[in-house]
């Protein structure tokens, strides 16, 4: 019987830890290092298969990624499977709307995401939106790359 032991989003236990322990928020630093440390031990201890998932690699601590065996990391599908994607959420994109879609750099979860927000604005609405609004929520999808993104009251 082989033990698997899976970390979704790991970096939220296996990231850098705190250089300066001093100063504000010191006994939360120490605590976190502390249970780090507990975590490193347990890894060396693991007589299993441990997976991390993680879209945050460069902030994972040097100490953890020395114990991590094997790493993949998986590049969001290219434009030919970014279609058969967006064809497989949403049946009614006609070609032009495909390859307007499929320019976009998308994971296939951010691609449901958007098939999300269309079925939001159908039960809203009545009606399927055009591709300008579909284009209009990829780009909001994106909205970590838009320097001057405004979130909450007042966002235009």
């Amino acid at each position: 019987l082989i033990e698997i032991a899976v970390f979704n989003e790991a970096d939220a236990i296996v990231s850098k830890r705190t250089a300066n322990v001093d100063g504000e928020n010191s006994s939360v630093n120490k605590m976190e290092n502390a249970m780090q440390n507990i975590i490193l031990e347990e890894f060396e201890n693991f007589d299993g298969i441990c997976i991390l998932t993680t879209n945050l690699v460069d902030t994972i601590d040097e100490a953890f990624d020395r114990r991590i065996l094997f790493k993949m990391k998986f590049e969001n599908p290219t434009k030919d499977v970014k279609k058969k994607i967006w064809t497989s959420k949403i049946e009614s994109l006609s070609d032009t709307d495909l390859e307007a879609l499929s320019d976009f750099d998308f994971s296939g979860g951010q691609i449901e995401n958007i098939r999300r927000k269309i079925t939001i604005d159908e039960i809203l609405y009545g009606s399927k939106p055009s591709l300008d609004t579909l284009v209009d929520f990829c780009k909001k999808e994106k909205l970590h790359e838009d320097k001057e993104c405004h979130i909450g009251f007042g966002a235009s």
